[in-house]
C-alpha cells in the first residue's frame, strides 16, 4: 500500500537506555505516522534488519512510500514489501481487472449467434 508519511522516527534507545532484544542483541524501532490516527512500528534487528534500516533511514515527511500494514492485537506494524509481496499485489490487481472485463464480455459470448447467413467458404 502506498502511503504518505506525516512523521517518522527511528530510535535505538528509550530514555537513554539501549533497546536490547531477549537474546541481548541491540535493535532499533521505527515509528511511522501516516495521518490516520494510528502509529505504526517496525522492529529493526541488528542482524537481519540492516537492509530495511538503510531504506527507512532515507524516508522523510511528505514522502510517499510503499509499505505493508499488519495488525497484531491492538498494535499496528509495518514492513517493507519484498518481491513476492509486490507480485501478489500485481496479481490481485490483474485478477480484479479480468473479473471486470469478463463481466462485460460474458453476456456477449453467451448471446446466441444466428449462423444461417454464414458461408463456410467466406471464413476460410
Amino acid at each position: 500500500m502506498k502511503v504518505k508519511i506525516k512523521n517518522i522516527s527511528i530510535a535505538d534507545n528509550i530514555k537513554g537506555q539501549p533497546m536490547i532484544d531477549k537474546n541481548g542483541t541491540p535493535y532499533k524501532t521505527a515509528w511511522l505516522d501516516i495521518g490516520d490516527g494510528k502509529n505504526y512500528s517496525m522492529f529493526i534487528g541488528q542482524k537481519y534488519g540492516q537492509k530495511d534500516y538503510e531504506v527507512i533511514s532515507t524516508w522523510r515527511a511528505e514522502q510517499e512510500v510503499e509499505i505493508i500494514i499488519e495488525q497484531k492485537g491492538q498494535y499496528f506494524n509495518f514492513k517493507l514489501p519484498n518481491k513476492t509481496d509486490l507480485l501478489e499485489e500485481r496479481v490481485e490487481i490483474l485478477e480484479r481487472q479480468l473479473k471486470t472485463m469478463w463481466a462485460k464480455v460474458k453476456p456477449l459470448v453467451e448471446k446466441p449467434v444466428d449462423t444461417t447467413d454464414i458461408k463456410i467458404e467466406e471464413i476460410f
